[in-house]
């Protein structure tokens, strides 16, 4: 009874555990490889892919108007329809100018988070001078009466005007002033 092994023996449990290390090697990456093509099939699905989303449509000008949806909310429960907004006459009165990058301040709309284009009319809030797309800030002050950045009122404050003394008041005083004077 000879306990030595073979030299054939020894070799072919080494070929063996080659090939079982190749097995295993083309399995975890036939394995890894599979993972990465579902997690890249999950990501890719959840992505718009109808011809009329906001990212694919870019209309012939070459500029990406948004699709703005703002969802009007109701602190009380009891707002029964009622707009808490601007009409659109109000709207419509603030100032609006073309975009232009020479001029400087703000390059992206605080609303949708574009940026402004040359030439893209944009509309400026009357008592903070903050300035949006036009389309953005029209639906946005539709929905709310104040600016989206600084929440200021563009409702027009009223002026007060100085409350006027009655000259009853004012010529005693005078008179007293003139005495003194004298004295």
């Amino acid at each position: 009874m000879s306990t030595h092994a073979s030299p054939g023996g020894a070799s072919s449990s080494s070929f063996l555990f080659t090939t079982l290390s190749f097995s295993f090697a083309v399995a975890v990456s036939l394995g890894l490889l599979s993972a990465l093509l579902v997690v890249f099939y999950i990501c890719c699905r959840g992505r718009p892919q109808n011809p009329g989303s906001a990212l694919a449509a870019i209309p012939a000008e070459g500029v990406l108007q948004p699709h703005i949806i703002f969802v009007a909310e109701d602190d009380d429960g009891e707002g029964g329809g009622r707009a808490s907004g601007l009409d659109q006459a109000v709207i419509s009165s603030y100032p609006k100018f073309p975009f232009s990058a020479a001029k400087g301040g703000d390059t992206v709309c605080s609303i949708c988070l574009c940026e402004y284009r040359e030439g893209e009319m944009l509309r400026m809030m009357p008592d903070c001078h903050h300035y949006f797309h036009l389309l953005c800030i029209d639906v946005w002050l539709r929905l709310n009466a104040s600016c989206p950045v600084c929440r200021t009122s563009p409702l027009p404050t009223p002026v007060s005007t100085p409350i006027s003394t009655p000259l009853s008041e004012l010529v005693p005083l005078s008179q007293f002033a003139a005495d003194r004077n004298r004295s």
